[in-house]
């Protein structure tokens, strides 16, 4: 194996990582928001607590959203193309975390 071949492996792994840590942003804000995400009904709603939750939540679906014409561009370009990949990883991962943790903090706690 040549130094260029490894120097390239490095950079590979290093844009990979970097195209997930970009992808799970919306992750960790939707996790956020759940914390905040009080159980409420009608008026109830309206509290800051809620109103926060709401605009952390409207803004990783933005995020979200946006990524998804981001992953086409950045798969299109040969020398980001490792960071497409990681973006269109996590474009896969996130949605299954965030119906996970919806399941988990709308659930009862047990006993």
């Amino acid at each position: 194996m040549s130094p260029a071949d490894t120097e390239y492996a490095r950079w590979f792994r290093w844009l990979f990582l970097a195209g997930i840590l970009l992808g799970s942003v919306p992750m960790i804000l939707i996790l956020v928001s759940l914390r905040f995400q009080p159980i409420c009904f009608g008026a109830s709603c309206a509290t800051p607590a809620a109103q926060k939750s709401q605009a952390l939540g409207s803004a990783a679906l933005t995020i979200y959203v946006t990524e998804i014409p981001m992953t086409i561009v950045l798969l299109c370009i040969k020398w980001v193309r490792p960071m497409g990949y990681g973006l269109l990883i996590m474009l896969f991962v996130d949605p299954i975390v965030w119906v996970y943790s919806c399941f988990a903090a709308l659930s009862p706690p047990p006993g």
